[in-house]
Order: C-alpha cells, then sequence, then structure tokens
C-alpha cells in the first residue's frame, strides 16, 4: 500500500493527514462564495491535518483508493489511512464531559467510538467492532454501506440437454417404472442393436452345425 497521497498533483504523507472527507453541498455552497475563480464544483474531498488546517482537492475518494491508498471508514462520508490507526476504544459519556470541560464547547452525543491516530483523535458514531472489522479490509466504494462482499448477479442455472430432443415426452407409466427420457434409445440405436443380435445369433448357430474336429493322439 502507498505511503502518499497524490492530491491536486502534490505529494501528501499518510502520515500527516487526520482525515479525509467528502465535500458536502453546504462546503460547496462556501467555497463558491469565495468568488468564481474558486471553482468550487471541481472540489470532492476535504483532506484534515495533524497540525490542524485543511485543503480541498479535486480527486474523489475512488481516485484515492486507485491510487492504492488503504482507506477505513470511521464516517459516513469520513476516511482515515489504514497505517495511521493505532487503536480503537469506546467513547463514553465520561469521555464527552471531559472533552467538552477541555474544549469549551458541545459534543455531540451519538459518538459510540474514538479512533486514535498517529494524527490525533478521531470520533465516530459507528461501534468500535464495526470500524475494526473494516480496519481488516481495505476500503472498496463498490460496497454498499455495512456490506462485506460485492453483490454479484446471479448466474443462470445451465441444466443439461436432453440427448434425444426429437423424443417425446416419458408418459407417466415410464415415470413411475423409472425410465429416464435421455436413456431411451434413439431408432438408430435400436437398428443398431437388432442388427448386432442377428449376427450374435448367426454366429451361435454356426458353431453348433459344424462337425467336431477328432482330437489326435500323440505318437507312441
Amino acid at each position: 500500500m502507498s505511503e502518499y497521497l497524490n492530491a491536486n498533483g502534490k505529494l501528501i504523507a499518510l502520515s500527516d493527514i487526520k482525515r479525509i472527507g467528502e465535500v458536502t453541498p453546504e462546503e460547496r455552497e462556501s467555497l463558491a462564495k469565495l468568488g468564481p475563480r474558486v471553482q468550487a464544483d471541481r472540489f470532492f474531498t476535504r483532506i484534515e491535518y495533524a497540525k490542524g488546517g485543511k485543503s480541498y482537492a479535486t480527486e474523489s475518494i475512488r481516485d484515492f483508493v486507485d491510487q492504492n491508498v488503504n482507506l477505513v471508514q470511521v464516517e459516513e462520508g469520513a476516511f482515515v489511512p489504514r497505517s495511521n490507526i493505532k487503536f480503537v476504544s469506546e467513547f463514553t459519556e465520561d469521555d464527552r464531559i471531559r472533552m467538552e470541560n477541555r474544549n469549551g464547547r458541545e459534543v455531540r452525543a451519538d459518538f459510540k467510538s474514538g479512533v486514535n491516530t498517529t494524527a490525533g483523535r478521531v470520533l465516530s458514531t459507528l461501534e468500535p467492532k464495526v470500524i475494526m472489522q473494516r480496519m481488516g479490509r481495505p476500503y472498496n466504494p463498490d460496497l454498499s454501506e455495512g456490506a462485506d462482499q460485492p453483490q454479484q448477479k446471479a448466474r443462470p442455472v445451465q441444466r443439461p440437454q436432453a440427448a434425444n430432443q426429437d423424443k417425446p415426452a416419458p408418459t407417466q407409466d415410464e415415470i413411475e417404472q423409472g425410465v429416464r427420457f435421455d436413456e431411451v434409445p434413439t431408432e438408430n440405436q435400436q437398428s443398431m442393436a437388432v442388427r448386432r443380435d442377428d449376427v450374435m445369433a448367426q454366429v451361435s448357430s454356426d458353431s453348433k452345425t459344424k462337425a467336431p474336429q477328432p482330437s489326435r493322439s500323440p505318437e507312441q
């Protein structure tokens, strides 16, 4: 897996990235207010850094996956480089109160886990076990939320063709007697069987009509 991210033509070390998020409609609207030169529609992702600050990239999450970057989805539209994760722990009510007191601002009550990374802690509304399960496999953008494997179209069942398609279907008596339709001999097979029986009968008759040869005793 890659240790760098190529965003806007520049390489960024994954160890410097705290979180990667998809640009929301609200963010794009705020960017558009900066003026037409910003071209807000061209940005698809937001990169948050360990030392604070953020930047916007024209690449999508799929583009980063195609760069062989192993991402873990820790929240809807939020990802963390797998190589940065140290451990995942439960985020309790006591943790929430301590964080509010320390930061002086309200913390969402629906956070259930804390993802501790080399670039800082990321909170998530997912259970810790769900995140740890996702850590075990690279993120696949073709998977729906919570799916473990890509959905595949069911293949049509290939049924064997009957050997004698020109034959009528077996009767009820044949079915009850255990006669299989594909075992019913064809007309050619029946003719060959009759000719074979005639030959065997002729050979048997010839062998019976031949006079036995007298055995010769050894000379004394």
